[in-house]
């Protein structure tokens, strides 16, 4: 097969090369015959000249196939063989089906590509709506919460307002049910040499406080005690914090005390002989009552009284007059001291 296109290659430069010479040669004789005819000349006797030698014509120097000309050369492909035919037509059957399979998979991708799109709007549309969805519920979470925030404060000033109007009703119960102990007065007696009231010198004094309970209610677990003591001028029970002060030869207990609702009672005495009295220093009495009331509240009253004599305290019954001192006179927080832890004596 290669042989033959090679004679075929021969063949064709061949001719290309003769039949451009044969194309060059002609013109040439075409152009000869076209020239018209020449108008006959008056023949004039002319001496023959001689002629000159006639020079060799050059030679004409073919140029084709060299640089300045080219030959083009054109390959015939010769006649295909059965088999090359069917491979070509194979190849071309599977080309046209792949590129059918190709367009058919195109077009599917298309329309994949469309309907996602369609999804993709349609799932952008519902993003939208679950987000203004979501803002809604945001808005109505934030005014419920505010609103419920406001029943709350609401609740908890009414709560507020319940609780100060049930502290109020419970203090105004207890102010006016529960037993309130104060010191009512308290009593002075003297004795003569013979513990007699008789006309003549006296020796001693008794004082007696009356404890009184203006309540509706009992008192529970009471104590009191009196106590009573000397002081050099300008001195007072402050001194001593207010102790208690016990009779040389007494036992040292407290006196147990229990009042009755809308009741008084004298409570323990103090006796003091006229000799301290007359002695120039003042004597104080103090004394002190502690109770629980009903409620189970622990509380205490206080008094303290400085003895002033107008006249001789061994021969004028109305010589000792009282004054109340500046400290230790008042009932619970008014007290010098708080109460103390009830303690079975």
């Amino acid at each position: 097969m290669l042989i033959v296109r090679y004679i075929l290659a021969a063949m064709i430069l061949t001719l290309a090369i003769h039949g451009d010479g044969w194309a060059q040669e002609r013109p040439r004789v075409r152009t000869q015959r076209a020239q018209p005819p020449q108008p006959p000349q008056p023949v004039q006797p002319v001496e023959p000249a001689p002629s000159p030698p006639s020079a060799p014509a050059a030679p004409v120097i073919d140029q084709r196939g060299t640089d300045q000309m080219p030959l083009s050369v054109k390959v015939i492909p010769g006649p295909k063989s059965a088999e090359e035919t069917a491979r070509e037509e194979r190849e071309r059957q599977e080309k046209s089906a792949a590129d059918k399979r190709l367009a058919d998979e195109t077009e599917r991708l298309a329309d994949e590509a469309e309907n996602l799109g369609t999804v993709t709007r349609w799932l952008a549309g519902l993003v939208l709506l679950l987000l203004v969805a979501a803002l809604g519920q945001i808005a109505l979470f934030w005014q419920q919460l505010r609103l419920m925030r406001q029943a709350v404060e609401n609740a908890a000033g009414t709560a507020r307002a319940a609780q100060a109007s049930a502290d109020n009703a419970e203090k105004t119960l207890i102010t006016t049910q529960r037993a309130f102990v104060y010191p009512k007065s308290i009593s002075k007696e003297w004795f003569g040499a013979r513990r007699s009231k008789e006309p003549g010198e006296i020796v001693e004094w008794v004082f007696t406080p009356e404890w009184e309970n203006s309540g509706t209610t009992p008192t529970k677990k009471g104590l009191s005690h009196v106590s009573w003591k000397r002081f050099p001028k300008g001195s007072g029970p402050e001194t001593i914090q207010f102790g208690d002060q016990w009779a040389a030869g007494s036992k040292r207990e407290y006196s147990r005390l229990f009042l009755a609702p809308k009741s008084s009672l004298s409570g323990q005495s103090v006796r003091i002989s006229a000799h301290d009295l007359r002695s120039g220093d003042p004597c104080f009495v103090w004394g002190w009552v502690e109770y629980d009331d009903i409620f189970d509240t622990r509380h205490r009253s206080e008094f303290c009284v400085e003895l002033e004599l107008r006249s001789g305290p061994s021969t004028d019954p109305n010589a000792v007059a009282f004054r109340f001192y500046r400290l230790h006179n008042g009932v619970d927080d008014e007290c010098y001291r708080q109460p103390s832890p009830f303690v079975q004596p």
